[in-house]
């Protein structure tokens, strides 16, 4: 068997290479074509301007914080989801062409996209060398739009085909400024549910769940709102696909994975404290333009 597989194998291989061959004449002038075209650019700067379909990831958040409820003072943590929908995104560059095929650019963005809900569930609160789990999931359906400005400073590699068309792969890195500001929720829903166990045990006195001595005083309960801002590192990697129209404009399809890690929202309200950190995944399919100048 072995004898027998040994020379297809190389005949596979002799008749790659001999196809290898019989194509490199053809595609050598396009690639010759695609450098030529390139070695234009060294030197020149251009502006562009890129809109993007913006979807972002469940963002996933450690949640924690106090509460202190007459005499019983507790702390609770959480683990917060966090649904979008579909959003949108502006942004500007200038680059400059530092060799034929290597161009660093700066960009400015500005998005938005809407927040519909926040799933809290895995809550545990400690009180009194207790803790007490809260099973389920509590849900605060949120209205209002996530919106993001930054700016990053990327570095893109052209591969040129041919005149025309012209791949690229890189990335960048820069500021990641988040704002929540216009989000209404209902945070009083959240606290109550988290300060149930310690206001409705139906013991020492403590009036019990459902009765409605404990909904009215968990009634009483305001729910701390985290803060609404935040600037945080932010880095972002893809590639897309270039047409050179004329000899000064070019349009573009293109993909990027960000990335801003590190958010923390904190709160506070009366009695109860909130603390939160998560991180933003945002997914960009963009189209746009780059004019040579």
């Amino acid at each position: 068997m072995r004898t027998n597989a040994l020379p297809k194998f190389a005949g596979r291989r002799i008749a790659a290479a001999a196809l290898a061959l019989c194509l490199a004449p053809g595609l050598a002038p396009a690639f010759a074509a695609g450098a030529q075209a390139a070695e234009g650019n060294e030197g020149r700067w251009y502006f562009g301007l890129n809109v993007p379909v913006m979807f972002i990831d469940n963002t996933k958040t450690d949640v924690s914080g106090s509460m202190t409820i007459g005499q019983a003072t507790g702390t609770y943590t959480t683990k917060a989801v966090s649904h979008y929908g579909l959003g949108f995104r502006v942004g500007g560059t200038v680059g400059y062409y530092v060799i034929p095929n290597l161009r660093l650019e700066g960009e400015v963005f500005y998005g938005f996209a809407r927040v519909k809900k926040s799933d809290h569930s895995g809550t545990r609160v400690m009180a009194a060398g207790n803790t007490i789990p809260i099973p389920g999931t509590v849900t605060a359906r949120i209205k209002g739009n996530a919106k993001m400005l930054g700016a990053m400073v990327n570095a893109w590699y052209d591969i040129p085909l041919d005149q025309q068309w012209s791949p690229y792969v890189g990335g960048g890195v820069g500021v990641f400024h988040a704002d929540f500001s216009g989000l209404k929720w209902d945070t009083d829903l959240i606290a109550r549910e988290f300060a149930r166990p310690l206001m409705c045990s139906g013991m020492q006195g403590a009036p019990a769940p459902g009765t409605p001595q404990c909904e009215g005083a968990l009634a009483q309960i305001k729910g701390a709102r985290p803060s609404d801002k935040d600037t945080v590192f932010a880095f972002q990697v893809g590639g897309g696909i270039g047409y050179r129209v004329d000899e000064t404009t070019t349009v573009h399809l293109s993909y990027k994975y960000q990335m801003a890690p590190g958010l923390q929202f904190d709160g506070k309200a009366g009695g109860t404290t909130i603390k939160t950190k998560s991180a933003m995944r945002i997914h960009l399919f963009e189209i746009g333009f780059r004019y040579l100048f």
